[in-house]
């Protein structure tokens, strides 16, 4: 997009229900400069969801909360592919610290929400946290998340994700509009704009089957990892029940030994006496 980045953050740095004055604003001021093209593009962006209003906010007022989250999901990509190639144990921490991160994004989208005067609900955060899942598995809306420039909430579908719209006032999602520029006639998109749309597709298929394939086999270890713990929870508690048996037997030693012990002195006491009333008869017979 042509549009210069102040233009844009200015534009959705907005509250909703601002946008599409401000943008028509921009339209107009865009085509007295002569810039129609910028123009063109300008007039089809849409005014943003609640939701995705309130995710610019946090990019803007809280951007350590999206940096962070970038950071962990680039973090998981890499511990899953590692998992792949036969070492998953950096995957757990990866997945734990990735949500943690998410978590902390999705409260802060709940707060931005109330001031922009929007009723917070677990509906509303459960959109926050199905755009954050959907910009993991995609560059592109990483990179609107991180500007803050998002218009739209979208659903996770799979391991991929389809792009919804969420029309205000509305329980359902509506089909994503398309915001490929178009020729004269208005009715198909330009040859580079097609060739373009191809090559994205094709990068987000491939994204797509990797994320797949490596959630695949991040769910086979897992599923071997919680194996491999219910084997050393079973193995500790035979360790604990040997270890209350080492204590008894060394208890009934120490009793034994007690016992001999004692046993060995009333010996020797007995013998004493043996020797004593001995030497007595012998000195009685002398």
């Amino acid at each position: 997009m042509a549009l210069l980045d102040d233009e844009l953050q200015a534009l959705y740095g907005l509250r909703p229900e601002d946008f599409v004055r401000a943008r028509n604003d921009l339209v107009r001021s865009l085509r007295k400069a002569g810039r129609r093209d910028d123009a063109d593009e300008a007039s089809k962006l849409r005014r943003p969801s609640a939701t995705a209003a309130a995710l610019n906010q946090v990019a803007r007022a809280e951007p350590q909360l999206v940096d962070v989250l970038l950071h962990e999901w680039a973090r998981l990509r890499d511990a899953l592919q590692r998992a792949v190639e036969g070492d998953a144990a950096d995957v757990r921490p990866a997945q734990a610290a990735e949500r943690r991160a998410a978590d902390a994004v999705v409260v802060a989208a709940r707060r931005h929400l109330e001031q922009l005067g929007q009723r917070d609900s677990e509906a509303a955060a459960q959109r926050v946290n199905n755009t954050l899942r959907a910009a993991a598995l995609d560059d592109s809306l990483a990179e609107q998340l991180r500007r803050g420039t998002l218009d739209t909430d979208v659903v996770a579908s799979g391991f991929g994700f389809d792009g919804m719209a969420f029309d205000e006032g509305r329980r359902e999602p509506a089909p994503r509009k398309k915001t490929a520029r178009t020729v004269d006639d208005g009715t198909s998109p330009a040859p580079d704009h097609r060739q373009q749309q191809r090559e994205a597709a094709a990068r987000r298929a491939a994204l797509v089957s990797e994320a797949k394939q490596l959630a695949a086999t991040a769910a086979r270890l897992g599923t071997a990892a919680d194996k491999a713990q219910e084997q050393a929870d079973q193995l500790r508690k035979q360790i604990a029940l040997l270890q209350e048996r080492l204590r008894d037997t060394d208890r009934d030693a120490r009793s034994a030994r007690r016992a001999a012990d004692k046993a060995g002195l009333d010996a020797t006491r007995a013998q004493q006496r043996v020797d004593t009333t001995s030497d007595a008869g012998d000195a009685q017979t002398r």
